[in-house]
């Protein structure tokens, strides 16, 4: 349940420099190269410049703050899993620890410390958030829990190894054994929970609020528990279904092709909202909305109670581990306008001239204390460009350009050149000159159809950006020129 910018014209090949008066195109001795030492970089690879700076995706958390489950949701990148809860979230990292945000408890402490009381331990493989208490999968197969106990959901975990599968649903649970055999234990008004069905030959189960589902090995299904709109007696015959996923009075199923069946519930556009057509290759429910996610990594969210999850679910990009508690939902993953890197604030290499400056930004400019800032929204899609640059932090009314690059210098480190950092380097291409605006900023748009962006791109590669700008004083160097922070863009198809 619980898881439940404006330019048209570009130079290809050619680095651009500025001098105190002039722009001038250097001769061929004098462009760039740069050598990739081994070692760690220090922000989301390790090694060489052939591993895109994006391999690890951030978590993307959409809907109600309520009880700060937005803001103070997880900021680390590698994260392996994600499960939700009403109210609470969880997060897996590659280690197997846990990270958990949210709601903690409710003043009488029912809610059994949710969130304080996650596991510190490593090793875990799965999770699952039900209404107010948590699931998670130990790699030899035991099951711990933890929250609220007010059904049993806790002291009623099932010991012992053996386990491949777990599912946390109101104050009930379920759990899938290597035998196939299914567990479940918790609140059981209404037979969602005693007895566990029989036999084994299961695949995946899933626990609703009074309810379960469980698909076999032959691709049927089988629910048991409160009948409530027919959640039990409507279940679909047949076989051919691949996967499972239960809610409030409402079931979900997968087909083999990739086409989605909901059962029980009418309300909240669960069943008259369900997305049609095939290629979904996940599903996930919470107690009022369902999400599915595509082979492609796109998904749908549809019939949450909760107007902010609908209207704010990013509607590009990739994503995985699709998680929907009750006011929010979260995905792993990218929607691919890129990511920072090589920073002129002692992370990468040394700045030339005025030392380290703020975190984010390029080397320190002669103009002013603060560097140029560099970043880029929409989506680098080869079918569908969307990307535009925004350059903040330069001086007013000065010519500058954005550079692009098919590698990054040394390993993202960049190099001293002028009065900045140069951290993009192979084969080159350069914008047209724009000039800033006053207050020192300036955008690029519109690449689609030029030899720059998502036309000197193929899927699967990055291209590396940077702001080139001039400065108007000599500082330190006899050069006046200087560098934003770079920005790489992994583009997909």
């Amino acid at each position: 349940m619980g898881n439940k910018n404006s330019s048209s014209n570009w130079d290809v090949g050619a680095i651009m420099c500025f001098s105190p008066e002039f722009v001038f195109f250097p001769p061929e001795s004098m462009k760039l190269s740069a050598s990739i030492p081994s070692g760690t970089l220090v922000l989301l690879i390790a090694s060489a410049l052939a591993s895109p700076l994006s391999a690890q995706a951030p978590v993307h958390i959409w809907g109600s703050d309520d009880w700060g489950v937005l803001s103070s949701a997880s900021t680390e990148t590698g994260l392996t899993g994600l499960a939700a809860g009403s109210h609470h979230a969880l997060a897996l990292r590659s280690n197997g620890s846990v990270v958990a945000w949210g709601l903690d408890n409710d003043e009488l402490g029912n809610f059994g410390g949710q969130v304080s009381n996650a596991p510190t331990a490593t090793g875990f493989t799965a999770l699952s958030g039900g209404t107010y208490h948590s699931l998670a999968l130990r790699s030899d197969g035991s099951i711990m829990s933890w929250g609220s106990n007010l059904g049993g959901q806790v002291s009623g975990t099932p010991a012992g190894a053996g386990f491949t599968q777990i599912d946390a649903g109101s104050r009930n649970s379920v759990a899938l054994r290597a035998d196939g055999s299914i567990a479940a234990w918790g609140a059981d008004g209404h037979g969602n929970a005693f007895p566990s069905p029989a036999g084994s030959g299961y695949t995946h189960v899933a626990a609703g609020v009074n309810h379960g589902v469980a698909l076999r090995a032959d691709g049927s299904l089988f629910s048991w528990g409160m009948d409530t709109e027919n959640v039990v007696t409507n279940t679909p015959s047949g076989t051919g279904f691949v996967q499972v996923s239960a809610g409030n009075n409402y079931s979900l199923a997968l087909r083999a092709n990739g086409s989605l069946t909901a059962w029980g519930t009418s309300n909240w556009g669960i069943q008259s909202d369900l997305p049609a057509g095939t290629g979904f290759a996940k599903i996930m429910s919470s107690g009022t909305g369902s999400m599915a996610v595509r082979a492609n990594g796109s998904f749908v969210v549809w019939a949450s109670v909760y107007p902010d999850v609908l209207s704010n679910a990013p509607t590009t990009g990739t994503f995985t581990e699709p998680a929907m508690g009750s006011s929010f939902a979260m995905a792993i993953g990218n929607t691919n306008a890129g990511n920072s890197f090589c920073y002129g604030d002692g992370s990468a290499g040394p700045c030339p001239c005025l030392g380290a400056g703020p975190a984010g930004e390029g080397c320190p400019s002669s103009w002013s204390a603060p560097g140029a800032k560099l970043k880029s929204i929409g989506h680098a899609f080869i079918a569908a460009d969307s990307i535009q640059f925004n350059v903040s932090g330069v001086p007013g009314s000065k010519p500058g350009l954005i550079l692009q690059g098919t590698q990054s210098t040394a390993g993202g480190q960049g190099m001293p050149l002028g009065a900045g950092l140069l951290c993009v380097t192979g084969t080159t291409a350069r914008s047209q000159v724009q000039i800033t605006s006053a207050a020192g900023t300036t955008s690029f748009t519109n690449f689609q159809g030029q030899s720059f962006g998502a036309a000197s791109a193929g899927a699967g590669s990055s291209t590396y950006y940077q702001f080139w700008y001039r400065t108007p004083h000599n500082y330190c160097t006899t050069t006046t020129f200087n560098f934003s922070n770079a920005w790489e863009l992994p583009w997909l198809p």
